[in-house]
């Protein structure tokens, strides 16, 4: 990709409070005098491995569970008494300004926090008794089931203005550049404001704000309901299957390290892609049908797994492998959109261009929005980008290996919930990204055919 992605997608990473690199976090409640519900979705690299940690109470102290990549580094939890804390990173330190009267916190505050507090207002006179030397880039989030919150930095704290508050990845008392503007934030309060708090609104939110890039998804989201002690668990920016969790049910059962990944039905695509380590692609088709036929309640045999795991071969370099699995995918699901066209990408990819235009047109039977069909299925060189949702977003511009090295200035329109734009290209490969209110980098959420570039993935366009 050109030198200016690189230039601008390092200035939007960030470093998540753990120390790893990260790109973005979103947190936000919403409550009224019935109802105070806290949602979060944590984004990180694919593929590493989540946990929630439970923690019954002992003497004193609350039962609590934390949830994150490390057991040392939490990115947050909730507590027997309906209090609540999660983290999101900062772009850049803002350097501490330590009071000499105040030891420095010794260690992370998340345990602390949630094993000595009740309350935010308990949770907030705690964290100033302290030089808070971990947080110089990083913002907390902590509400309880009043209704209250309060957002926590080494050198300041926000307190309750209104019953709904977003919180992501830019310093709140930090300087801005004037045209500053975080879609994911402006999303949740489209779809929250003056809307009564509700488990299906705030995952709907949720589900507006997830990432799907290939070097920085959602990995885990929650809803907290704090005035019933329900977690509402989802994972992977998958929003059609959550498991519930009730804390006091799981605080009676001891001392708990728990895989998130080990609450849901094990992934299918995950299961096969080690069984193809050491075995043939046939190997592993017989695998597929023997798990579904004798263990198929214990798996996740949506049409998506398939899908996905085939892209990831494709990422290895194992095409041909993967056009198998599509064509799996299309036996198992047989009028969706989605899997002929995934499909006559792997005819495509593996050189059958005319397999791949008839797949493609029965696509757009179904639907003829389907993405694909509008990124690879013409053969006029006429290309149709778009994307669905991100109502919060001002613009969104495209940018790639067809456009010049200057800022962008080809903008999508958009009509209704789509995001659209239509180019026609000479025929050739390319690469390309969307960029969002100048500030967001992201790879297309809708093509999942990609190319690494150095240390980073752009969206795939072949055009004929």
């Amino acid at each position: 990709m050109i030198n200016m992605v690189f230039k601008y997608l390092v200035c939007t990473l960030a470093v998540g409070v753990t120390g790893h690199a990260a790109v973005a976090c979103t947190i936000f409640i919403a409550c009224d005098k019935h109802t105070v519900l806290v949602g979060n979705n944590e984004d990180f690299t694919p593929g590493t491995p989540t946990f929630l940690w439970v923690r019954p109470p002992q003497a004193e102290k609350a039962g609590y569970v934390f949830w994150g990549f490390e057991e040392k580094y939490p990115e947050g939890g909730m507590n027997d008494a309906g209090l609540f804390f999660d983290a999101a990173a900062l772009p850049e330190k803002i350097a501490i300004k330590k009071d000499p009267e105040k030891p420095d916190f010794d260690g992370y505050l998340v345990e602390t926090v949630l094993s000595t507090c009740r309350t935010v207002p308990e949770a907030v006179a705690l964290v100033q008794q302290y030089n808070l030397t971990w947080q110089e880039k990083a913002q907390i989030m902590i509400a309880d089931k009043s209704g209250d919150y309060a957002i926590i930095h080494a050198n300041y704290v926000i307190r309750k203005t209104d019953p709904l508050f977003a919180l992501t990845n830019y310093a709140l008392m930090g300087e801005q550049p004037a045209n500053f503007s975080c879609w994911r934030r402006e999303t949740v309060y489209q779809l929250l404001d003056h809307q009564q708090p509700t488990v299906a609104r705030m995952k709907e939110a949720l589900s507006q704000t997830t990432q799907k890039s290939s070097d920085n998804a959602t990995l885990y989201s929650q809803i907290c309901d704090l005035k019933q002690g329900v977690i509402h668990l989802f994972q992977q920016h998958d929003f059609s299957q959550h498991v519930t969790l009730r804390l006091a049910d799981y605080l009676t059962q001891g001392k708990k390290d728990l895989r998130i990944a080990s609450l849901f039905p094990t992934r299918i695509a995950d299961t096969l892609h080690a069984y193809l380590q050491t075995h043939t692609i046939a190997e592993t088709i017989t695998h597929y049908h023997t798990l579904k036929q004798e263990n198929g309640a214990a798996f996740d045999f949506a049409e998506d797994e398939l899908d996905r795991l085939a892209y990831r071969l494709i990422d290895e370099g194992r095409s041909a492998d993967a056009l198998i699995l599509l064509q799996l995918n299309l036996e198992n699901f047989p009028d969706a959109d989605r899997a002929k066209a995934s499909l006559a990408n792997g005819y495509l990819l593996n050189g059958n261009a005319e397999r791949a235009d008839s797949l493609y047109r029965e696509a757009a039977t179904i639907n003829p929005n389907n993405n694909y069909v509008g990124l690879f299925g013409q053969t006029s060189g006429q290309v149709n980008f778009q994307i669905k949702g991100m109502p919060g977003a001002k613009k969104i511009a495209l940018v790639g290996s067809f456009t010049d090295n200057g800022m962008p200035e080809e903008l999508l329109t958009r009509e209704g919930d789509t995001w659209s734009y239509r180019k026609t290209l000479p025929a050739g490969r390319y690469t390309y990204k969307f960029l969002v209110d100048d500030t967001y980098w992201m790879e297309d959420p809708g093509n999942r055919v990609h190319t690494k570039v150095q240390d980073w993935y752009d969206s795939t366009l072949i055009v004929r």
